[in-house]
């Protein structure tokens, strides 16, 4: 189905050198081109998934079916890029702003193939983060008919996607009071359309005067020459005595990324996330292997760790999203109530002081305490939170002792000395009972450090 949407030339013409030399030097554009290498492995049961500019993408899709990865969306965030990206890809875009019903059946005809998504702000922030699960998952709707009987036959396909747009997942369904699931977030990877040069998503310039006529140049010479390489590739994919050196190829280069682009710590999330840039990154060397791409060994590599690496700074860290957002959710508590909810406690006995405001709707009480002398003088506060607040009002929605678990391990609540998470302690007018006492949060001195 992929040779469908490419057109078929018998030898890569001698314009896309240039094409060539221009994207080398471009890591989130070359990612683009793994992406549409990616998207070829799909065919011949050696698929890998992708495609997005010129080559690398389709060879993509083909390496899926040969490592056994999931359906993956990549976001391009970014005004500028966001549409230059997507009239690169034109010829392979759906849109947006179709509704999930419709959007099964662009999955299932793009199937082996990569399917550019323009402009996520253009779909219902309602629906969005089941549309990203059900691409992701490869499997469309199952319909009954008229006698509560399976109806036709669920779609089903095996691609990658590419999606653009101003705005994150996050933020769009943020719109919608909607809230972004790690499962979501592992399916569709954000990257900072930005390479940090000033230059919107280029890294250089390549000879030419500014972005916008590299740009112009790129995309006169993807109008002509996309998909080409795809038949190169799938040529000498299909060489029955290189199959295995291919294999090798693709397997070697995604185990080492992924070794190479993650601390031991890592969360499986992020193992996942860096799987998928690795098997572009696999693609791409595969391709410069078949002699398809013309750039160095390792340009592809490079140019998805580079994505790795703002997709994981855009993202925080390398942990688990929901441990992410335990922690996030707890310190926003405390940086809007921190002085307004909490009680102070400035003596040592379990005393209230009288001479501070009053608190209404009182999440627990805080106690800062003073260290060191001269210019190392410094305070910290220590939060003791109520148990029904704690459920019901900070973590509500949460599995609590998903919620307890986590703190712990992370050293964001002391437990009691029976080893539970609240404590036992004498609170100012409340006597002797549990509490949950927070005593550090990742992230919350810095914030209080730049208000200050």
């Amino acid at each position: 189905m992929v040779l469908d949407h490419v057109q078929k030339l018998d030898a890569l013409p001698k314009p896309t050198a240039s094409l060539i030399r221009y994207l080398s030097a471009q890591p989130l554009y070359s990612l683009c081109d793994e992406q549409i290498i990616d998207a070829c492995n799909l065919i011949d049961k050696c698929c890998l998934r992708i495609q997005t500019d010129d080559f690398d993408s389709d060879l993509d899709t083909l390496c899926i079916r040969t490592t056994k990865h999931e359906e993956q969306i990549f976001q391009y965030a970014s005004t500028d890029a966001s549409s230059r990206v997507a009239h690169w890809v034109r010829h392979f875009t759906g849109c947006d702003s179709a509704t999930d019903n419709a959007l099964e059946s662009i999955a299932a005809a793009h199937s082996d193939g990569l399917l550019v998504l323009d402009e996520i702000g253009m779909c219902d922030p309602r629906i969005i983060g089941e549309t990203v699960y059900m691409l992701g998952n490869g499997t469309g709707k199952a319909r009954a008919n008229d006698r509560g009987q399976a109806g036709r036959q669920v779609q089903e396909w095996r691609l990658l996607f590419l999606s653009t747009g101003e705005k994150t997942l996050a933020q769009h369904m943020a719109e919608a009071n909607k809230e972004l699931k790690a499962g979501m977030e592992v399916r569709m990877l954000a990257v900072p359309a930005d390479a940090s040069k000033g230059l919107g998503m280029f890294d250089t310039l390549n000879g030419f005067e500014d972005a916008a006529a590299l740009s112009d140049a790129l995309k006169a010479r993807v109008a002509k020459y996309y998909g080409t390489p795809l038949t190169a590739f799938l040529t000498a994919l299909c060489e029955p005595d290189k199959r295995h050196a291919w294999s090798a190829i693709l397997r070697r280069t995604l185990e080492g990324f992924i070794a190479q682009s993650l601390p031991a710590s890592a969360s499986g999330q992020a193992h996942r996330a860096a799987a998928r840039f690795g098997l572009a990154a696999a693609a791409g060397e595969l391709a410069t292997a078949m002699g398809i791409t013309g750039w160095p060994d390792g340009t592809a590599t490079t140019a998805a760790r580079v994505c790795l690496n703002a997709w994981m700074n855009e993202r925080g860290g390398v942990g688990n999203f929901e441990g992410d957002a335990i922690v996030s959710r707890l310190r926003q508590v405390i940086e809007r109530f921190g002085e307004s909810r909490f009680t102070r406690w400035e003596s040592a006995a379990a005393k209230i002081d009288e001479h501070g405001p009053r608190t209404i709707d009182r999440l627990g009480f805080r106690k800062t305490m003073e260290h060191g002398l001269g210019d190392a003088l410094h305070t910290t506060n220590t939060y003791y939170v109520l148990p029904e607040s704690w459920r019901s009002e900070i973590f509500r929605g949460m599995n609590i002792n998903a919620v307890n678990k986590e703190l712990l391990q992370r050293g964001v609540i002391e437990p009691g000395n029976d080893g539970k998470a609240s404590t036992l302690v004498r609170l100012p007018g409340l006597g002797t009972q549990r509490c949950y006492v927070v005593k550090t949060i990742p992230g919350l001195a810095e914030s209080e450090a730049r208000a200050a």
